[in-house]
């Protein structure tokens, strides 16, 4: 997973052994549907697509300005007033362009984003990789974690990730990546 996150861009992200959504928790998000770019000039050959793939779960196909895909689950999570978004690699995006024996060695996990649209602009905020291992490091920051090649990599239940990001939500998440709506999603209500 990690592999296939740097192949990706994600390199600078906050995995998770545990995904952030249980049933109570999962909600539709129709106003996420669609192909989106990012604002950023520097970024704007990448392109991410939202596609639904039943209640409550919906598909997310990433390709960078390369042309290399991955695609994931994501998920809508709602805590309190807050929306977020869960993310967790298909496994055909890790087994499909490496080595059999090399794919067995990748390992997937959750990563997770403060999500909103706002002026017809889809605002994604990631888990500030930073914040966390500075928490973690200076004690300040309690919560059930390994460290993997230099990687920190939560290990707390559902439950208490839940309660992790709503309680820190306005120090956790990174400045957004805000992006704009290229195609509307057939079945997208807007």
């Amino acid at each position: 997973m990690v592999g296939t996150l740097l192949l990706l861009g994600f390199g600078c992200l906050v995995l998770s052994i545990h995904p952030l959504y249980d049933e109570k928790t999962l909600v539709e998000a129709p106003e996420i549907l669609g192909v989106w770019a990012p604002v950023k000039e520097a970024k704007a050959d990448e392109i991410w697509q939202f596609r639904s793939a039943g209640k409550f779960a919906n598909d997310f196909i990433f390709t960078d300005g390369d042309g290399l895909r991955g695609t994931f689950k994501a998920h809508v999570v709602q805590l309190g007033e807050h929306r977020f978004l869960d993310l967790y690699p298909e496994a055909e995006t890790l087994s499909g362009k490496t080595a059999g024996v090399y794919s067995w060695h990748l390992i997937a996990a959750h990563t997770f984003y403060r999500v909103w649209v706002a002026d017809d602009k889809l605002h994604l905020s990631p888990l500030d990789l930073k914040w966390v291992e500075d928490g973690v490091r200076s004690g300040g920051i309690q919560i059930d974690h390994l460290w993997a090649d230099g990687q920190i990599v939560l290990t707390a239940d559902t439950k208490t990730l839940q309660r992790f990001v709503v309680e820190n939500v306005d120090e956790a998440f990174s400045d957004a990546d805000i992006l704009r709506r290229l195609e509307t999603q057939p079945g997208n209500r807007e």
